[in-house]
């Protein structure tokens, strides 16, 4: 969902929903429709993006991805842990 708000306003962070994970130690290679496949493995994902550094335009090397369901989110935590991607 959107988020608007006047400027100068604090922001505040979306209330989590269980279907987003955090995915760290990802090649600087990997790109976000790569991690959407990888993480496709699971289940169904919603969305998936690597972080990008706004100055270089290189990956950080981490990034988010969004499941279908809570239950999806918990079972790429357990399978995916640990796993090389690329």
């Amino acid at each position: 969902p959107l988020a608007v708000r006047r400027m100068g306003e604090e922001r505040t962070p979306p209330k989590a929903d269980g279907r987003t994970v955090f995915v760290g130690g990802l090649s600087w290679d990997v790109g976000s429709e790569d991690l959407k496949t990888f993480a496709g493995e699971v289940g169904e994902v919603s969305y998936a993006s690597v972080f990008i550094d706004k100055e270089t335009g290189k990956s950080r090397g981490s990034g988010k991805v969004q499941f279908a369901t809570p239950e999806l989110a918990e079972r790429a935590i357990e399978e995916l842990s640990g796993r090389q991607l690329l």
